[in-house]
């Protein structure tokens, strides 16, 4: 397959009942299993929100004046509240690492599991968010089989957008897709 970074699909919704399927297997491993594997990531959301400020000060001026009052707007808000599940997750769901078949729309992979951890199911839905747009991610979120957790989509949201800050940075230092991508889901 290829990575949807590098082949964005034309109707990302044609990717729900696959990333959903995906999600709800992956969510759903018991906490006992998952323990055998991988352990917990704590990442407060507040440290989500430092780094992101970080991110900020490096990519500012890759942005224009508007991009960087809306960013700065953000910036300045308190994140939501932390969430109260916690689940076997990817934890780096981004569209570099899930592969696609040559028609743009049929899953066939999802690549680097290296940062899979016990977390918060937002994170893997923030991703989606991010490199999917909101359409999309929240259709694959009200498919999960947990039900409406307090103030996923909140979370999901909130590191989203602090996601999309470091992949610009990153692509502003490292590699041109990911700044490009970023930029054009500011």
């Amino acid at each position: 397959g290829r990575s949807l970074l590098d082949t964005p699909p034309a109707r990302p919704r044609e990717l729900v009942g696959q990333l959903a399927a995906l999600l709800s297997a992956l969510h759903a491993v018991s906490l006992d299993d998952a323990t055998q594997v991988v352990g917990p990531d704590p990442y407060p959301l507040t440290d989500a929100l430092d780094d992101a400020r970080t991110s900020f000060d490096g990519v500012r001026h890759a942005l224009d004046p508007r991009q960087v009052e809306v960013v700065a707007a953000f910036l300045r808000q308190p994140p939501p509240a932390e969430g109260t599940t916690t689940c076997l997750v990817h934890n780096d769901l981004g569209a570099e690492h899930i592969l696609v078949a040559a028609d743009g729309h049929t899953v066939t992979g999802v690549i680097d599991w290296s940062d899979a951890a016990l977390a918060d199911p937002a994170r893997d839905i923030a991703r989606l968010l991010r490199d999917l747009g909101p359409e999309t991610a929240f259709e694959v979120l009200d498919r999960l089989p947990y039900g409406p957790e307090p103030g996923i989509r909140d979370r999901a949201v909130f590191l989203a957008r602090c996601l999309l800050l470091e992949d610009l940075a990153y692509g502003l230092e490292h590699d041109a897709r990911y700044s490009a991508a970023a930029l054009a889901h500011l």
